[in-house]
């Protein structure tokens, strides 16, 4: 499996916990890696293509799951920092009860295979005909944000109600003691 920064932007929803939980661990799959807080998961497709100049990837031996934790991870995010852009890719892949890590500068690590209980994934996204779709432009929603973060310091929800397809988004705020904060959002035209 190919991982890339990407693949580990997820991260910044790791637990504080102490106790290692599912929430402490990527979930890497062949062409995804899946982080969950336990109240929001991430899925973030990743690389599909073979980089330049990378150790040949069919003779990967499995395609089975990897769990990495919450400290390799934060090695690998640092790593890719400080490397130039095309450098920035790791091979996963699980050999003799270990996980053999190859860097594109062609660095190889041994890891311990952490095996957990990590949740189905395919149990937990709703089937069928959704209610309502309605595409928000992000930079809109991440100034609605901004205005309530500046209005209010006890804030956990925004409540946002659909219309329709094809009708402005409704949101709401409020908190004890902060002015009520609400609005529009025009979804994006296709």
């Amino acid at each position: 499996m190919i991982i890339d920064k990407n693949s580990l932007a997820g991260s910044i929803l790791f637990s504080n916990n102490s106790c290692k939980t599912f929430e402490d661990y990527l979930h890497i799959e062949k062409n995804k890696t899946i982080i969950t807080s336990g109240v929001l998961l991430i899925e973030i497709k990743n690389p599909d293509k073979q980089p330049i100049d990378f150790p040949d990837i069919s003779t990967l031996s499995t395609d089975e799951p990897i769990n990495l934790p919450k400290k390799i991870v934060m090695k690998l995010q640092d790593a890719f920092t400080k490397k130039p852009k095309h450098l920035q890719f790791a091979i996963l892949d699980k050999k003799n009860g270990s996980i053999e890590l190859t860097t594109v500068d062609g660095k190889s690590h041994t890891l311990p295979v952490e095996d957990i209980d990590y949740p189905d994934m395919k149990k937990v996204y709703p089937e069928g005909k959704p209610l309502a779709e309605i595409t928000l432009n992000f930079n809109l929603l991440k100034q609605i944000i901004e205005i309530i973060k500046k209005v209010s310091t006890n804030w956990e929800g925004i409540t946002f109600k659909l219309y329709g397809q094809d009708k402005p988004v409704r949101f709401d705020f409020a908190d004890n003691g902060s002015p009520k904060v609400r609005g529009l959002i025009c979804p994006i035209r296709t």
